[in-house]
């Protein structure tokens, strides 16, 4: 475990600290270069349509119960989502894309649903999904407050400079992309970033670069509907077959053919 984590830790350094310099563009994309994140808003037509298609691929593929409900693959399953995300999103995946060393592409749309009643989070504790880029696009299709799951991101956390003190403070963890709470306790108290409660009416879209830090916050009453779109470069299709395993996608939305 600490052989292959020093490799990691190698590895990591040698990375550009910066990819890019900030070309002044729009607020969004400073947002995302400098914070690890921006906001948006998306009509309430759209975010009733996103909602129905939600409901009815639930009912669909019987998923139903409390907790963090999920189903991956809503893309596939729904021509308005697809579509919605591909071209309604455009100017976001060009920020996405601006701001990334690798240019990305939709890989799958992830439907959501947090029930209350286990005291459940959506993702669990402080967390990345890699220590490489990879960028998510997260849309609230109901009322998120504090009590409703909100996420959580944990600015600047995606800066490589920040990755490495990271890592270093959970070495000889198991997981190196999970953290306990005091870490960001101690890091935050160390003034290298700040905890964003990013709470928000239906229809707030959130883009994040999620090998910064970040959680959901345990939901507290109610329920929360949301939808993910899950963003990577070009893959091969072993990497692609892997990956739909992985997210656990129904076998009639699973792609067959990779073009």
């Amino acid at each position: 475990m600490i052989i292959k984590n020093f490799i990691f830790l190698l590895k990591l350094i040698n990375t550009q600290i910066e990819n890019k310099s900030i070309d002044i563009r729009d607020n969004n994309f400073n947002d995302l270069v400098k914070k690890g994140y921006y906001k948006f808003k998306i009509s309430q037509k759209e975010t009733d349509k996103l909602a129905e298609e939600l409901k009815i691929n639930f009912r669909k593929y019987n998923i139903i119960g409390v907790g963090d409900l999920r189903l991956h693959g809503l893309d596939r399953a729904s021509s308005y989502v697809n579509e919605f995300f591909k071209e309604n999103l455009k100017e976001h995946f060009k920020n996405i894309n601006y701001s990334s060393s690798n240019k990305v592409s939709l890989f799958s749309v992830l439907g959501g649903k947090l029930v209350a009643g286990n005291n459940q989070s959506s993702g669990g504790g402080w967390h990345r999904d890699m220590y490489y880029e990879q960028y998510k696009i997260l849309i609230y299709l109901s009322d998120v407050d504090e009590k409703k799951g909100p996420f959580c991101y944990f600015e600047k956390s995606h800066k490589k400079y920040f990755q490495i003190i990271n890592l270093i403070l959970n070495f000889f963890s198991n997981n190196i992309t999970r953290y306990n709470n005091l870490i960001p306790e101690i890091l935050q108290k160390l003034n290298l970033g700040k905890k964003k409660l990013l709470v928000g009416s239906k229809g707030t879209c959130i883009v994040f670069n999620s090998s910064g830090l970040h959680r959901g916050i345990k939901i507290q009453n109610g329920e929360r509907l949301s939808m993910t779109a899950y963003l990577y470069p070009k893959l091969e299709n072993k990497q692609y077959l892997e990956l739909e395993n992985h997210f656990k996608i129904p076998n009639e939305l699973k792609k067959q053919i990779i073009s």
